[in-house]
């Protein structure tokens, strides 16, 4: 494979990538929405399974999403190697970043659900 062919299949694993972060996004905010209007009058029950599928679907799309990207990096890698003119070096760790990010955002949306089921007592609001 030449370079050009190596870097354009890069770019397209990184829009796949960054397709499932867009996902995630949807799934993350359909999640807070749901814990803020609603999170408080579930039952137990309904918290489970919704935080069960939850979690589960966030922790695939992650894992996709970092599979995408370390291949697309390891491409991108291999296009470099074979260059003779770039100067931008690939940057792998980008992808654990990325991830480490969406990993805290899903461990807030968490604890935000926690905070809503509490009804925010530790804040001051006591209703």
């Amino acid at each position: 494979m030449s370079e050009s062919e190596l870097m354009e299949i890069s770019q397209a694993t990184w829009g796949n990538a960054i397709s499932i972060i867009a996902i995630y996004i949807t799934v993350l905010s359909g999640y807070l929405i749901a814990a803020y209007i609603a999170g408080a009058a579930m039952s137990s029950n309904q918290i489970r399974i919704i935080n069960t599928l939850y979690i589960g679907l966030s922790i695939f799309l992650l894992a996709g999403s970092l599979g995408f990207a370390l291949n697309a990096a390891e491409l991108n890698s291999l296009a470099y190697a074979m260059t003779t003119q770039r100067k931008i070096v690939p940057t792998p760790y980008l992808a654990y970043v990325i991830v480490f990010f969406l990993a805290f955002s899903h461990l807030a949306s968490l604890k935000f659900m926690k905070d809503i089921r509490r009804g925010n007592r530790m804040n001051g609001d006591v209703s």
